[in-house]
């Protein structure tokens, strides 16, 4: 990992760190008599429509698991039919 790498994780977690408070103390000052329910139905709500256009759109490198192994088949095919 490069330094660039590590100063920028150190700084995502620092700034997680800080909005987790500042969340909390929001929380707390304007959302007292709102149920607890509630406001967990609402964060998950607004996490779910803020990463969903990164998730649907942010072209992943990632593959399934199924993907993986469908394409070492393939792969191992085309070898043994060579």
């Amino acid at each position: 990992m490069t330094p660039a790498a590590t100063a920028l994780a150190a700084a995502a977690v620092l700034g997680a760190t800080l909005l987790y408070g500042i969340a909390a103390s929001f929380t707390k000052r304007n959302l007292n008599g709102v149920d607890s329910l509630v406001v967990a139905t609402g964060t998950m709500t607004a996490a779910t429509v803020v990463l969903l256009p990164f998730a649907v759109f942010g072209g992943c490198r990632w593959r399934s698991g199924a993907a993986q192994i469908r394409r070492r088949a393939v792969r191992r095919d085309a070898m043994n039919a060579a």
